[in-house]
């Protein structure tokens, strides 16, 4: 098999997920509101203090992996209407869309 260097065509292929993680942080304790005898009614909301959005997904991780040690792996997935910036990202990586 020939290394994507020699003829610029991808020699490894990855299909899976494209998703976003999104990292919240919140101050407090869970245990602090929840009342561990009504654990079978519970219905909580927390307040955060911010959130973070990450390029994620097993394939899309994969992919950028590979291609931070050189390779030019294809990918192959669904990606929904906020995919630009990522599928932008991964290209500029070399990682064949």
């Amino acid at each position: 098999m020939e290394s994507a260097g020699e003829s610029g065509r991808p020699t490894i292929v990855i299909s899976g997920s494209l998703a976003f993680d999104y990292i919240m942080t919140y101050p407090g304790s869970f245990q602090d509101h929840i009342i561990p005898d009504k654990t079978h009614v519970l219905s909580v909301s927390f307040l955060f203090d911010s959130l973070r959005r990450y390029r994620g997904g097993v394939a899309g991780n994969i992919a950028y992996n590979f291609a931070l040690l050189g390779e030019r792996p294809a990918l192959v997935g669904a990606g929904g209407s906020d995919f630009a910036d990522y599928r932008t990202f991964l290209v500029t990586l070399g990682v064949d869309i």
